[in-house]
């Protein structure tokens, strides 16, 4: 995106396109947990969450890579990969081998043709290393949560950035716009996120009061319901080949 051609400043077309995929992540997430729900199985959304979220990560980043990878602007989308990372490690607490990031990271680079730059193998260490830092800071409750947040994010993301601008010989000037950037959109998914999980615990207290009883802690009549309908419906599968003449 340039001032020349759409008039329009680069940040506000990134909290469109960041948002936006945001927004079609928790869409399909939607769409898929509604339907697992309605077909009488037992679901582990964490585990739908996570094929969901790593799935969309990783043909995010390489399909918008595919796009400015032999051209002089192949770093344009450089905050959007931190911002994936951080969407993974940090909100979707996505525990990912880190030998599977750092095999991701060299097909990115033989991707881009560049796996022999020094630079670029800096890089992709340290972006193991954010991710790490990223996940481990999700799983403990600290005090100050957006500033310990931030300040994660914005020290990993300059120094990632370093790495960027001298392999690609940027200016300064462009370095300290894409990290301004960068600290605004960071900041935008934290409050998103803190929404999102507001309204996250809200429905899981609500599933706990319907499903186990307040006093003993045992699953209620509503959780023995659900799960005879699974035994049922399972039960009747085989049944159904036997009746189409499978015999």
């Amino acid at each position: 995106m340039s001032w020349t051609m759409w008039l329009v400043p680069p940040i506000i077309t990134s909290i469109f396109f960041v948002l936006g995929i945001i927004t079609l992540y928790w869409s399909i997430f939607t769409w898929v947990t509604a339907k697992v729900e309605s077909s009488s199985k037992p679901h582990n959304l964490k585990r739908v969450q996570v094929l969901l979220g790593t799935t969309c990560a990783v043909v995010s980043v390489f399909a918008l890579q595919l796009i400015v990878r032999d051209t002089h602007l192949s770093w344009t989308f450089t905050n959007f990969q931190l911002l994936l990372l951080i969407f993974v490690a940090y909100f979707l607490q996505l525990k990912i081998p880190n030998w599977l990031i750092l095999l991701a990271g060299v097909g990115f680079m033989l991707m881009n043709g560049n796996v022999t730059a020094v630079l670029s193998w800096g890089y992709t260490f340290l972006f193991v290393f954010f991710y790490m830092i990223s996940y481990q800071q999700s799983t403990h409750l600290w005090r100050a949560p957006y500033t310990r947040y931030i300040t994660v994010a914005l020290g990993f993301g300059m120094a990632l950035w370093l790495f960027v601008k001298f392999r690609f010989h940027l200016p300064w000037g462009t370095y300290w716009i894409e990290i301004a950037d960068y600290a605004v959109l960071a900041s935008l998914m934290y409050g998103y996120f803190r929404i999102q999980d507001k309204d996250r615990r809200i429905k899981d207290r609500l599933f706990q009061s319907a499903n186990w009883d307040a006093l003993t802690h045992v699953q209620n009549y509503a959780a023995y319901d659900h799960a005879i309908g699974y035994y049922f419906h399972a039960k009747c599968r085989p049944q159904e080949k036997f009746g189409n003449g499978h015999v």
